[in-house]
């Protein structure tokens, strides 16, 4: 084989080599569950706000101060449209919360806008459903903390071992 072929062949086989890394690469990229980069309009309806007699939590300027509280199993009942599960944005806190349950990177539930002293129980399922059949998953509870002013707090939360029942 000619030396001209040879580099021709090797430089075709480089390239493609190349391209399916960066499609996977892409579709991994991709399938990342997006959330908000703003806080939702709404304090989430279900979200019962109980907890505002605790004294905040004291930050040093430019600080934040977050205490949460979670149960770390998730019911959800096809029949009804509704999760079960537990999380609270406890009344110390200084910032308002988002929580999602995510699943393979996908989001398949996530709350409005938890202030300080909330508490969820309940979290209707989205109007087009959940990709979710009968039986136990595993996933994570991303959680997205916004300010008073409505900015991104520099600190998130993955809570990963969360066992989502569903039924």
């Amino acid at each position: 084989m000619p030396g001209f072929v040879k580099t021709a062949l090797i430089a075709l086989i480089s390239i493609c080599v190349t391209v399916v890394v960066m499609l996977a690469v892409w579709n991994r990229i991709d399938n990342r569950p997006l959330l908000p980069d703003k806080p939702p309009d709404t304090i989430d309806q279900n979200a019962a706000i109980d907890d505002t007699t605790e004294e905040k939590m004291k930050a040093p300027n430019g600080g934040s101060g977050l205490s949460l509280e979670y149960a770390k199993e998730v019911s959800i009942d096809l029949s009804s449209a509704n999760a079960t599960l537990y999380f609270k944005n406890s009344g110390k806190s200084l910032q308002n919360a988002v929580v999602a349950l995510v699943i393979q990177d996908t989001v398949i539930l996530q709350s409005d806008l938890l202030p300080p002293g909330s508490t969820l129980t309940t979290i209707p399922l989205p109007t087009d459903g959940v990709p979710l059949q009968s039986g136990t998953y595993s996933g994570v509870f991303i959680v997205q903390f916004f300010d008073e002013n409505g900015d991104a707090a520099h600190v998130n939360s993955c809570i990963e071992g969360i066992t989502i029942f569903v039924k």
